[in-house]
């Protein structure tokens, strides 16, 4: 059986879903539907277009089998969102339909787009991550991050409350820092109320870890809607994988990462500001949560958890 991975667009979820998987299987990864050839399996993922719809129709109709991934609910794309109203989803379910299976990241997915033949394949890290360590900073000030991109996540950052402003309070040599695109650091300090945020600019997914890596303690604020509730714990993951304590709100995937301990979870203003206190404060605390959230994302390599994937796409 020959497989490969078919990638029209490369982004963090190709990476983690159909790229690195591929490459632990050894099976080719292609960018063009040419590409593809005689090849009796092909895994894809987010076929949002006519087009992707329709190859992936005729792959199934010629007898080969289709392994579609899905890591996001776009039925549920909040309004706001730079992706809101950009894509119709009839195309979507139809691929789906179409295929011979469908992977998703969350429970909420494999309801929403498996059709009766989804698979829960949730989300890890290569093992390669768990290998990247801290630069270390010249000055010692804790920092409180979060990355993200006000586009994608337009009503998360509010979720936060007044915590940040409160731990900044307690402990004035801490900083609120940020990792995404320099025009959302004025606005993201208006919304924590916060004189400043420290932007550190935008990255690739590899030069993204050593930045998150300098993290004294990350966080993950989710705004408890549908399309939140359906989202992987992915971020908290990468993390945690970093040595980075991480506090998320309480969607169901960050439930389980919490029941499996490997973060903390703040339902409310007053729980962020607990735990942010305790992570920058308690040395002791900040490194059993490390020790927690690495211990986590070592169970959760790409790597030890092949075997999902196999099952999937060589069945």
């Amino acid at each position: 059986m020959r497989a490969v991975a078919w990638v029209p667009q490369f982004d963090a979820s190709a990476h983690y879903r159909l790229i690195h998987p591929a490459r632990v299987l050894g099976v080719s990864v292609v960018t063009s539907v040419d590409s593809v050839g005689t090849a009796d399996t092909i895994v894809t993922n987010r076929p949002l277009t006519a087009k992707q719809r329709a190859v992936i129709e005729m792959w199934a109709d010629e007898g080969r089998r289709v392994i579609v991934d899905m890591d996001d609910d776009f039925d549920a794309i909040p309004r706001g969102h730079k992706l809101y109203g950009r894509h119709p989803t009839v195309d979507l379910h139809r691929a789906c339909e179409a295929a011979t299976a469908v992977t998703c990241s969350t429970p909420a997915l494999v309801e929403r787009y498996g059709h009766g033949h989804g698979a829960l394949i949730r989300n890890g890290i290569p093992e390669n991550v768990l290998d990247v360590r801290r630069a270390g900073r010249r000055e010692p000030r804790p920092w409180i991050g979060w990355y993200a991109s006000l586009a994608s996540h337009p009503h998360d950052a509010p979720a936060l409350g007044n915590a940040v402003a409160k731990a900044l309070a307690e402990r004035p040599d801490t900083e609120f820092v940020y990792a995404g695109p320099d025009h959302d650091v004025g606005p993201l300090s208006r919304i924590l109320g916060i004189p400043s945020v420290r932007g550190l600019g935008f990255f690739s997914i590899e030069g993204l870890y050593r930045v998150i890596a300098e993290f004294d303690v990350g966080v993950v604020p989710l705004d408890l809607s549908p399309f939140n509730r359906a989202k992987s714990w992915l971020k908290g993951l990468e993390m945690a994988a970093l040595g980075v304590p991480v506090i998320a709100s309480p969607t169901d995937e960050y439930r389980e990462m919490a029941r499996q301990c490997g973060c903390t979870l703040a339902s409310n203003e007053e729980d962020w500001a607990r735990w942010l206190g305790y992570v920058t404060r308690i040395r002791e605390y900040r490194e059993h949560r490390v020790k927690c959230g690495r211990d986590f994302a070592r169970r959760h390599t790409i790597e030890r958890r092949i075997d999902e994937w196999r099952a999937v796409w060589f069945a």
